[in-house]
């Protein structure tokens, strides 16, 4: 673990925020997260090294089982990013960073887009050349992969900006891969929602040690701004219905102590799956929980509350400071 200045300004003077515990490993270690007192921006202090992040990163967190829940929701509950992508280009080449298995990419080359996907697990690289070409995957990071400058119409960040140490360094390298009219879209979790200020280190989307910042829509803003960025627009209603629904639900059971429910890969695998299902009452309790947590959730949006912040932001054409 190492100590760290503020990875958007470079203070070295923050406040201590609260503790939160990793729930992926079995271990279940606590973290500290610190809000610089320069910017605010909040992030993981200390964090961990280049070698430790490989540990926290099990093969489950790349290859999740298929969620049949996800699968059977409506379109309307769910965020299009194909959608969303294409409200300002409809056309041109396209970078995803942290592509996963290349769904995403898959959706956007059907549209008509040249596409490019990056990602440092292995086998999600397999996976997604299968959908896209072997010539359109890079395994690696934005640092250690060749790729062409000023190229791409368009980069994405699906919930990987948060995975950054160096976001600031992240963002310029991005910078220069764009064309002069290039976009880039983000999505993060937005560390001002309601469910993070009432249930502090309980909250799901802070996922230590994976997430290293937690940006709001003010820190967001400024990282953009200092890197070379003109926000087009921010939205930060009715982004992803489902997935606000499933972060209530895993908060809660969080801050009830029922971790075990929460893991990536539940503990037990196949044996705890089938005795949850022949469990005819837990099967009941989890059908209404969920609804009960859906409905809470969209009278959360409408009051203003989101779980997550997009933005679209175009690169500016002057020349930035280094």
């Amino acid at each position: 673990m190492n100590t760290v200045n503020c990875p958007s300004c470079g203070s070295g003077s923050s406040k201590e925020l609260f503790w939160a515990r990793d729930y992926v490993l079995p271990e279940e270690k606590e973290y500290r997260l610190v809000e610089c007192s320069n910017c605010h921006l909040a992030f993981l202090n200390p964090q961990p090294t280049e070698e430790e992040l490989k540990r926290f990163y099990p093969w489950e967190y790349f290859h999740s089982p298929e969620d049949k829940v996800r699968a059977a929701t409506p379109s309307f509950m769910m965020l299009d990013k194909v959608k969303e992508t294409m409200r300002f280009k409809k056309k041109g080449m396209l970078l995803d960073i942290g592509c996963g298995q290349g769904g995403f990419l898959q959706q956007m080359q059907q549209q008509g887009f040249e596409v490019h996907g990056l990602d440092l697990s292995p086998a999600a690289c397999q996976l997604a050349s299968e959908k896209v070409g072997k010539d359109n995957i890079f395994e690696g990071d934005l640092f250690s992969v060749n790729l062409a400058g000023r190229c791409y119409d368009v980069v994405t960040l699906w919930h990987v900006i948060e995975h950054l140490s160096n976001p600031v360094k992240a963002l310029r390298r991005i910078r220069a891969l764009l064309k002069d009219d290039g976009l880039l879209v983000i999505c993060c979790p937005d560390f001002s929602s309601w469910l993070r200020s009432i249930f502090k280190g309980s909250w799901y989307p802070l996922s230590v040690p994976h997430h290293l910042c937690h940006f709001t829509p003010r820190t967001l803003t400024r990282i953009l701004e200092i890197t070379g960025y003109t926000i087009e627009r921010r939205k930060r209603h009715f982004i992803d219905p489902f997935s606000n629904m499933g972060c209530l639900k895993l908060t809660i059971l969080r801050s009830l102590g029922l971790t075990n429910l929460t893991r990536l890969k539940p503990l037990g695998g196949e044996e705890a799956d089938s005795l949850q299902k022949r469990n005819f009452l837990w099967r009941i309790a989890r059908f209404w929980f969920n609804m009960i947590c859906f409905l809470l959730s969209l009278i959360l949006s409408v009051f203003g509350n989101e779980e997550s912040i997009m933005v679209w932001a175009f690169k500016k054409n002057e020349s930035v400071k280094e």
